[in-house]
């Protein structure tokens, strides 16, 4: 991860319209006023997480401002992981896509006195933003003078890591993607593809699918291919509150889909770190993306040792998946 130098060129010795080729991932913050800099440390840890598995630059912009003009119009794709007051419950994770940030300074969403929704207002005034721009961040806490983040920010912070992460995948600027495909075991049924990858778990009884992160040890929770097939198109769904404590084998929130209506049953027993809103918000997107932007919750587990033994994983997957396919025809959920 390299930190940015004092002085950039001049604007003259910007690239040509189309050519920016730059891919950036920027941290941004002050370290000195807790979370103002959570910007930074989440940069930090996507660079030990993933630093050597990602096609980009992992820059510390610090509180630059206008300094990172330059940066700006340089780059093809831009995340930007900073503090953002979203006037949302501290600790809550805020993400807005390019047509999301507001590109004026009549809406302040950063914590820095020269705002970074400045930067791209001009950048956007000279025709030279981004084309691929995405912002992840945490509303704050605490802004007084301190070097560490507040526990709320602390806590979600590997959450935000996880968010940025995704945003890089989708952009196919990762390795990570390509190993995940590579891992995928597909069972063909006709015209159609039930995908169960095999770098996760799945709850036999439930089609719930758990896949432990082997840094942060989180295990996020979502929906597997033969489970949707069961409950077609998802119109409603609740998830519990960060902080809850759930177990396994009791509901952790609810669902309501075209053939049927119940409860989602944890897959492990933990502490819920972090519910995706973006599926509450938009139940279909657990049908588009299962496997990805469709997750539903992230548990830190109390027993992972223990309860992943009770669930379905590597070569046990094709032996299930078989059977299971041939109950799904028995009940006619698939042809």
């Amino acid at each position: 991860m390299a930190k940015l130098p004092p002085a950039f060129p001049s604007a003259s010795a910007k690239p040509a319209m189309g050519e920016a080729k730059r891919k950036v991932v920027l941290g941004l913050g002050n370290l000195l006023n807790r979370d103002e800099g959570l910007g930074v440390q989440a940069l930090k840890l996507l660079d030990t997480q993933i630093g050597e598995q990602v096609d980009v630059e992992l820059l510390d912009g610090g509180v630059l401002g206008l300094n990172l003009l330059t940066i700006v119009e340089e780059c093809s794709h831009l995340l930007i992981l900073d503090a953002v007051n979203a006037g949302k419950p501290a600790g809550t994770i805020v993400e807005l896509a390019k047509d999301q940030i507001p590109l004026y300074a009549g809406v302040k969403l950063s914590q820095h006195q020269v705002t970074f929704q400045e930067v791209l207002g001009l950048a956007n005034i000279r025709g030279y933003l981004p084309e691929h721009l995405h912002l992840v961040g945490i509303q704050p806490d605490d802004l007084t003078v301190g070097l560490e983040l507040s526990p709320t920010v602390e806590a979600a912070l590997p959450e935000m890591v996880r968010r940025a992460i995704t945003v890089l995948e989708g952009w196919r600027l990762t390795k990570l993607t390509e190993k995940r495909m590579d891992h995928a075991a597909a069972f063909q049924i006709g015209n159609d593809t039930y995908t169960m990858p095999a770098d996760r778990h799945y709850d036999r009884e439930t089609h719930l699918w758990a896949q432990l992160d082997p840094v942060g040890g989180q295990v996020v929770v979502g929906i597997d291919a033969l489970g949707l097939a069961a409950l077609g198109d998802l119109a409603y769904v609740t998830l519990p509150a960060v902080g809850t404590t759930v177990e396994r084998g009791k509901s952790m929130g609810t669902l309501e889909a075209a053939k049927m209506t119940g409860s989602l049953i944890a897959p492990v027993s933990g502490v819920i770190v972090a519910a995706n809103e973006r599926t509450v918000q938009n139940p279909s997107l657990v049908n588009q993306d299962m496997y990805g932007n469709g997750w539903l919750v992230a548990i830190q587990p109390a027993a992972w040792q223990h309860e992943s033994e009770r669930l379905v994983s590597g070569e046990d997957l094709p032996a299930w998946v078989d059977a299971e396919l041939e109950r799904y025809r028995r009940q006619g959920w698939i042809d």
